[in-house]
Order: structure tokens, then C-alpha cells, then sequence
């Protein structure tokens, strides 16, 4: 079972660090369209008041509401007027400026016709189709004001002068109006309405007569319709039966149709007749009896005896009789069969035809009573509503017969008019301007937030963590490094002063205490999909190991695309495919490589099944031979989620190592992989995020900076002695067995306690660089001060980020700058 993994993934989705991380990972795009936006804005806001200025207009109207006595309680007197009725009145009025009555006759005005406004109105209609009114009422506003008995009409358009001509003729207008309906006769609204009433009088009178007669002509008692509808019901259900009959039926008969009966198979209801069948019974013993006597005659005489020819010639006669009589039978029972399906078929169509018919009629005789009952309901519906219309009209005549010697009247008086406008309305330079600055910002950090939620690829080691993998280390990628690195899978010997090599050699000690040495002989090393840069990790991390002193044996384990032979050139043709079918054993294939303490071995000739042959008894042997030779056996293996031999081999191995490359592997993708590993109880160690750049906000930026500067030789550094190569390569080899020179010895128990020790490294290059690096970049005693920091418990947590700059990018700008880096971070 593979070691339960802390939880690190139970945080909220979107944390204070992760927002800032992504400000600043986009600061450049967000400052760029933050500027955009205000140059927009102020660009926008001055063409805005130049060519389109808005000024407004307004004047303020006087409503009172004059109640005549009430002729019917002559001695009550309203001591107040309620408040709902003062603001409902008021906003009729409000309502009554801007109806179209007024402002029909508003554009007659002759001064607003003199308007640049009504000249621009005329064109916009002639052009468009709009109509003035319309138009006039898109810039006119009338609002009661709260608490008062005011009315104030605006108007808004660009220019003062006109906009002060329109108020002024729309309340002129107005005020014309209310005294024109002031002086309206309610008599003549009466006669109007008494003569609606007598029309609908008559309509609800001739209704109620077609009701009648409808309802004494026919039948709709309860009875009737309850004996139509079960009946419809009954030949449905009987309708449903026949159909699902003589599907059934109509099936066999298609399969069987134009079928010969030679042509059909034997069914088990023919088979059950004829194994009942007495002769064919009979003739199938004498077979039997036939096959007892030649078995006991070959025992007898012998094979070619004459007698035993012609006992096989009597059994072969008895087993064709048999044949032949059971096919003509069986024939016959197939034409009996198909007669029997052709004449069942038949009779089930002509029972749901006739079924049909009958249910025809009864839905007929449904939907006419249905017909005609829908009809009385209509009827009896348009009665209901005339009668309700001459309810309402009568009460509508008998208020206006009371109005009409009581009318209410409103008096209106204009206290303000309008006056031409010396500001502008709109647009406001101090409200727009920071308004729109202010809209910018937030829009262009919503762009920030938006592409970095929809971006579902692994960039931060958070992104690992949330998927419940611990993560051994953050690899960045050449390109940014200040040294140049020709070959990244063995950037710790081609450059063992760069970030790069110390990023490898971190995660050589975060994976040395991740767990027990002795669960960590061997290891794969693989990836969600190809291309993630699995093959340098693992060539960097063998080559980190065995300049430990430690005996490492690096297995191309890839047979689709072995990538090792690339990198080290020289590698045998030959490998671990001829092992694992039996061609030989672990020291016949290996080779050494120019490292000391790290050998090689090829994937061999592709295999036509690499996953049955990994699968093998072969790679546990070869893996039992390598851990009595070597310290730790690295496998570079295929991807997850493209082929199956990953799976076979990490069932294999004491652990995996999963490799993501930043921005190349989804999340989706790591997570299936840690599925499909957790299937088959793969003990994943952790992830290593390959490829990492460093940019604002993002991983390794700082530390570019940091790590350069702490590298630079200081004048006190430059005073001590160094240790030459010489003696480096000496004191790596004077220490025999498997503790030889090791940098990193570990004792676990079941706890899972690790205890760290650490001496010099021996980083040996290729070629020149070997020369100028084997002046032993060792661990630099990291690995003792990472030992001595870490308590015997230690373990890769979900919440922990190891690695070099693992740690949370807020985090990490608040680190003073003379700090020195803590390798266990």
C-alpha cells in the first residue's frame, strides 16, 4: 500500500498570496492596459465634451388639488389631505407633461420650431422614421420632488439655448392643457358610457338565451362521459397489449421472412425434440455401443487389424445414418416453425386493426362531447364577462352622475422657468476621469485574474499540493540562468555553480529524506505525457547522487523512445530489453559512464510488448541484482497517461517520482496520473515542477538575484585556502564499501525517522569542465545543516514547500535581503 499522503488541499480555493502572485506576475500587461484605459478615458471625456456637451434645463411647477364640498356629506369637512394621495396626484401630473397630449401640442410651439433641436428632430425623422415626440420625450424628464407639492420638468441637450425654449413651451403647453381639461364636460362622458352599457346590456341578454338553448339540447351528464372515457381507456390498454403482441410477433416474422428453413439454426425447442426423439435416441447408443466395441478391438488387435477397419466402416455408416435422420427432422420441425410465426403474425395484425377501429369511434364520440362541452364553457365564459362589464359600467356612470355636480379641480402655477444653463451637465471631468481610471484598473486586473483562473496548467508548487503530492523540488529552466548550459541533462556537471545544479541538489535532499533509505533503492522517474523533461531530471539527479560517492545505476527504462543513449554517447545498443527476455544478465549490459559511481544501462532493442515484458519475473530479478551492487537505481520510465508500462513498472519500484513541466501539464493530467499510480498502490515520493521561469511574481526570480550575489566571492573568502581537485578525488575514494564518500547516509525504522549526515561532494565534469569543477561543490554542508534542522520525524508535508524558492511568493519578498537561503525550504 502506498503511504497516506498529507493533506494540503483542504484551503480556500484563492488565498491572499495566490492574488498578489498573480498582480504581480502580470503587472506589465496590467499596467499597459490600466494606461490604455486612462488615455481612453481623458481622450473619450474631452471629445465627449467638445462635440456631444450636455446642458440642463429646468422649471419648477406649483400643484394644488382643490376638493369641492362633498354634496352628499354637506357638513364634512377634510381636516387633511392624506400624503399618499397628495404623491399619487402629483405623479399623475408628472406623468401628464410627458404624455404625448402635451407634447403634440409642444412641438407646435413656434419657438421651439426656431431650435436647432427641432431642425435635427425633423432630419432624424425623415431619415430614420422617428417620430418627434419620441424624440422630444428622450431628453425631457418630469419628477415630482419629495416632500413638496413641486413638479420639476428638465430638459438635457447640447445647447443651452434650446434646451431652455423646450422646458418653457412643454409648461406652457401643460398648463394649457389642464385648464382645457378642467373645463371638459363629465355629461357627455356619462352619455358615451350609457350607451356601452346598454349595448353590453344587450349582448349579456342574448348570450344567456344561446346558453340555454345549448345546454337543453345536449347531454352532459357525468354518467355519459364516465362510460365514453373508460371505454377509451379500456380498448387503449387492450390497444397497448396487441401492439407489444404483434411487435413481438412482426420481429420473429422479419427475421424469419424469406428465410429457408435449411438456412435457420437449430433453436433449443427444436433441440429439446430431438434429443426426445426415439429414433434418433436409438441411433445415437448404437454409435455409442459402436465406439465402446472398436475401443476395446484397438485394444485387442492393434490399430491396422482387419477387423478394426471394419468396425470403424460400421461406426462411421451408424454416425452418418444419425446425421442424415436428425437434418430431416430437424427440417421439419424448422418449416413447422416458420408456418407457425407467418400465421401467428397474421392473427395478431388482424386483432389490433380491429382494436384500432374501435378505438377510433370512442375517441371520435370523446372529442365531440369534449367539443361540445368546451363550447358551453365559452358561452357561459363570454356571460360571465359581459356581465361584469355591465356591473362596472353602471358603476362608472353613477360616479360620473355624482362628479359631474362636485368636479374636482387643480390648480397649477409655474414658480420657476427655465433659464439658459452656463455649466455643463455632462460630462463631469471630476467624476468621469477618476470613475473611468478607477473602472480601467479593476477591469485590468479582472483580465489578470480571469486568464490565470482559466489557465489549468501546473505553475506553482501549490498547484502540485493541491492534487495531495509533496513537492521535492522546483527545477528552473536554462534559458534564465546567467550561466549558460549547453546540455540540461547534465547541467550539475556541465554547471555545477549554477542555479540549476543547486535546484538538483536540493531535491537530491529533499528525496533523501522523504522517506527510509532502504525504501528508496530503486526509483522512477516519469511524467504525466512526454516532453515534460523527465530524462534530465533523472540523469541530473543520478549524476547528483553518485558525485555523493554513492554507487547509482541510471536504467533507460523507455523502450518506445530511450532518450539516455542521447545524452551519453558510447551507450551499448543493447539493455534492459535483453535482460528481461533472458539474453543475459545486469553485468553484461551495463556501462560506465564518465561519472564516477554512475553506471548505465540502455533500453535495448524495442520489444514488439514492452508492457508484458516489463511485466516480467526478468526486471524484479535484474532489480534484486542491482540493489546487492548498487545504492540507488534510477529507472527512466515512459509517461503515465500514454502508455501502460509506467503502471507495470511502478508496481516494481519503492517509489515514483512525477516530473510536471511548468505551464506544459495540466492539472487534470497530474491528477489522472496520481489516479492511475494510486491504483496499482505506486508509492509516490513527490513531484518535481521541471522547467520553471523566472519572471514577476513567478518562482526563482528573486533567487536569481540572491543566489548570484551569495556566490560572488567576498574579500574574506578569497583569503582562505581551497581544496584542489587532487585532494577532492582523493578523499572521495579513500572511504571503501557502500559508505564510500557518501553524503547522505540514512537509518529508518517503521516510523519513518531519517537522520542526515553530510560530507563533500566530488562533482567530476566531461572534458574540460571536469577540470574546472572537481573542486568538490559537495553539498556545501546543506545536507548537515538540513539534517540538524529537521527533527527525526521529518517528512514531506502538503503545506510545506521544499526545494529551492518552493516557498510562497509573498512569502518570499518579505525575506531580508542579508538572509542566507535555509536549503530545507
Amino acid at each position: 500500500m502506498a503511504p497516506a499522503r498529507p493533506g494540503s488541499s483542504g484551503g480556500p480555493g484563492l488565498t491572499g498570496a495566490d492574488a498578489w502572485r498573480i498582480i504581480r506576475q502580470r503587472m506589465v500587461m496590467i499596467i499597459i492596459l490600466w494606461a490604455l484605459s486612462i488615455g481612453a478615458t481623458i481622450g473619450g471625456t474631452i471629445l465627449w465634451a467638445k462635440y456631444y456637451p450636455s446642458y440642463r434645463a429646468e422649471s419648477l411647477i406649483w400643484v394644488e388639488s382643490i376638493d369641492p364640498v362633498d354634496i352628499t356629506r354637506p357638513l364634512a369637512r377634510e381636516s387633511h389631505i392624506q400624503e399618499d394621495v397628495i404623491t399619487r396626484m402629483l405623479q399623475d401630473q408628472a406623468m401628464l407633461v410627458t404624455s404625448a397630449t402635451v407634447l403634440l401640442k409642444a412641438i407646435e410651439d413656434p419657438k421651439l420650431r426656431a431650435t436647432q433641436w427641432w431642425r435635427e428632430a425633423q432630419e432624424k425623422a425623415a431619415r430614420k422614421g422617428d417620430d418627434e415626440v419620441e424624440l422630444l420625450r428622450d431628453i425631457l424628464t418630469s419628477t415630482p420632488i419629495r416632500d413638496t407639492n413641486y413638479i420639476q420638468v428638465t430638459a438635457s441637450w447640447r445647447n443651452p439655448e434650446d434646451v431652455k425654449e423646450i422646458v418653457n413651451a412643454v409648461v406652457r403647453r401643460y398648463d394649457s392643457t389642464i385648464h382645457e381639461l378642467q373645463r371638459g364636460s363629465m355629461k357627455e362622458q356619462a352619455d358615451s358610457i350609457d350607451k356601452e352599457l346598454q349595448a353590453a346590456q344587450k349582448r349579456l341578454d342574448s348570450l344567456l338565451r344561446q346558453k340555454e338553448d345549448f345546454r337543453r339540447s345536449q347531454d352532459f351528464s357525468a354518467r355519459s362521459g364516465q362510460e365514453v372515457d373508460e371505454r377509451v381507456m379500456t380498448l387503449t390498454a387492450l390497444e397497448t397489449e396487441l401492439l407489444m403482441e404483434r411487435t413481438q410477433r412482426e420481429a420473429q416474422y422479419a427475421a424469419l421472412q424469406g428465410a429457408r428453413a435449411e438456412d435457420l439454426p437449430i433453436t433449443e425447442d427444436i433441440q429439446a425434440l430431438l434429443d426426445a426423439d426415439a429414433g434418433l435416441v436409438q441411433l445415437e447408443a448404437r454409435v455409442q455401443e459402436l465406439d465402446q466395441i472398436l475401443a476395446s478391438a484397438r485394444e485387442r488387435y492393434g490399430a491396422n487389424h482387419r477387423t478394426i477397419r471394419e468396425l470403424e466402416a460400421t461406426r462411421a455408416a451408424a454416425a452418418e445414418r444419425l446425421v442424415s435422420e436428425t437434418n430431416v427432422k430437424a427440417l421439419r420441425m424448422k418449416q413447422q416453425q416458420l408456418d407457425m410465426v407467418r400465421r401467428m403474425y397474421l392473427e395478431a395484425q388482424d386483432q389490433v386493426m380491429s382494436i384500432t377501429e374501435a378505438k377510433s369511434h370512442s375517441l371520435d364520440q370523446q372529442r365531440d362531447r369534449e367539443a361540445k362541452l368546451v363550447e358551453y364553457e365559452r358561452l357561459e365564459e363570454k356571460a360571465e364577462l359581459e356581465d361584469a362589464q355591465v356591473k362596472q359600467l353602471s358603476e362608472r356612470k353613477n360616479q360620473l352622475e355624482l362628479a359631474a355636480n362636485q368636479k374636482k379641480t387643480v390648480r397649477i402655477e409655474v414658480r420657476q422657468e427655465a433659464r439658459a444653463p452656463k455649466r455643463m451637465s455632462a460630462p463631469k471631468f471630476e467624476l468621469v476621469i477618476p470613475a473611468g481610471c478607477l473602472l480601467g484598473l479593476a477591469a485590468s486586473i479582472g483580465l489578470a485574474f480571469l486568464l490565470d483562473m482559466t489557465d489549468k496548467s501546473v505553475r506553482t508548487p501549490r498547484d502540485v499540493l493541491r492534487q495531495q503530492i509533496p513537492v521535492l523540488g522546483t527545477i528552473p529552466t536554462t534559458e534564465d540562468d546567467e550561466i549558460e548550459i549547453e546540455r540540461p541533462e547534465t547541467a550539475v556537471l556541465d554547471a555545477p555553480h549554477s542555479i540549476v545544479a543547486e535546484a538538483f541538489k536540493n531535491l537530491r535532499a529533499n528525496l533523501f529524506f522523504s522517506a527510509p533509505a532502504e525504501q528508496q533503492s530503486t526509483i522512477l522517474v516519469t511524467s504525466p505525457s512526454g516532453g515534460n523533461g523527465k530524462t534530465t531530471i533523472a540523469s541530473n539527479l543520478a549524476i547528483a547522487i553518485a558525485l555523493t560517492g554513492r554507487r547509482v545505476l541510471l536504467i533507460d527504462a523507455n523502450f518506445r523512445r530511450a532518450s539516455l543513449p542521447r545524452v551519453y554517447a558510447g551507450m551499448r545498443t543493447d539493455g534492459l530489453s535483453n535482460i528481461l527476455i533472458g539474453q543475459g544478465h545486469l553485468d553484461d549490459y551495463v556501462t560506465a559512464s564518465p561519472v564516477p559511481g554512475l553506471d548505465l544501462v540502455s533500453a535495448g532493442p524495442i520489444p514488439p510488448n514492452p508492457a508484458e515484458l516489463l511485466g516480467s519475473s526478468y526486471l524484479r530479478d535484474m532489480l534484486l541484482e542491482a540493489r546487492a551492487r548498487y545504492d540507488q537505481i534510477i529507472l527512466d520510465g515512459p509517461p503515465v497517461l500514454l502508455v501502460s508500462d509506467a503502471i507495470v513498472l511502478s508496481g516494481a519500484v519503492d517509489g515514483v517520482i512525477l516530473v510536471c513541466q511548468y505551464r506544459a501539464t495540466s492539472r487534470g493530467a497530474l491528477q489522472r496520473s496520481q489516479s492511475q499510480l494510486d491504483a496499482v498502490n505506486a508509492n509516490i515520493y513527490g513531484a518535481v515542477l521541471n522547467r520553471v521561469e523566472s519572471r514577476a511574481g513567478g518562482y526563482f526570480r528573486k533567487n536569481y538575484r540572491e543566489f548570484y550575489q551569495y556566490s560572488e566571492p567576498d574579500e574574506e573568502a578569497a583569503d582562505r585556502p581551497k581544496l584542489d581537485s587532487a585532494g577532492a578525488a582523493a578523499a572521495a575514494t579513500q572511504v571503501p564499501g557502500e559508505d564510500a564518500a557518501s553524503s547522505l547516509g540514512m537509518e529508518g525504522g517503521e516510523s519513518g525517522d531519517s537522520v542526515a549526515t553530510a560530507s563533500a561532494d566530488s562533482e567530476l565534469g566531461l572534458g574540460e569542465d571536469a577540470q574546472a569543477s572537481a573542486g568538490g561543490d559537495a553539498l556545501d554542508q546543506e545536507i548537515a545543516s538540513l539534517g540538524a534542522d529537521l527533527d527525526s520525524s521529518a517528512s514531506l508535508s502538503g503545506d510545506s514547500e521544499l526545494g529551492l524558492s518552493l516557498d510562497d511568493p509573498a512569502a518570499s519578498d518579505e525575506d531580508k535581503p542579508g538572509d542566507e537561503p535555509n536549503p530545507a525550504r
